[in-house]
């Protein structure tokens, strides 16, 4: 198997990423065994991959191997009723996120996708005066895949990686 590193594949990338995808055409095209491995933390990558007509299992993401996730892992929608947001507490919805709020406090926030309707990116957590304190990472393909924690200061304080059962492995 002959591996090509890179550090990410984005919807634009630069003449490096496009090189990489011509050679793994070009060693395919030969029927030689080869993947594109990633090193960037990507939730979108499922997104990207499709977006460049490159197959899912042609590219292997170093997150992805550590979380122990299918290289032909299926893009999944995962959207607000399925995050245990409080019942107690007042979502207002609209194209980009969700606000959370208990009486006149904002709790959390719920993004979303780009391009997409309802499907959750992320959710953060706010402490009683508005400031960020922890963040769910939500992986296009599912699943809730990382947690920020962040610092008095603001700061991200530490991160927390999750394989597909929500067990941390990084």
């Amino acid at each position: 198997m002959i591996y090509f590193l890179d550090e990410y594949l984005l919807a634009k990338n630069s003449s490096v990423e496009h090189a990489a995808l011509k050679r793994l055409a070009l060693f395919k095209q030969f029927k030689q065994p080869v993947k594109i491995l990633t090193r960037d933390y990507d939730r979108l990558s499922v997104q990207t991959l499709r977006e460049l007509g490159v197959a899912q299992t042609d590219v292997r993401n170093m997150f992805d191997y550590f979380q122990h996730v299918p290289a032909d892992r299926p893009e999944k929608a995962v959207h607000n009723d399925e995050i245990n947001l409080p019942t107690m507490d007042e979502v207002s919805v609209d194209a980009n996120q969700s606000q959370v709020t208990n009486g006149d406090r904002l709790r959390r926030q719920v993004g979303y996708i780009p391009g997409t309707v309802g499907h959750v990116y992320y959710q953060n957590f706010l402490d009683d005066q508005g400031n960020l304190v922890e963040c769910d990472l939500w992986d296009a393909r599912g699943f809730k895949s990382a947690t920020q924690y962040f610092g008095q200061d603001g700061l991200l304080a530490f991160e927390r990686y999750y394989n597909l059962r929500g067990v941390p492995v990084l």
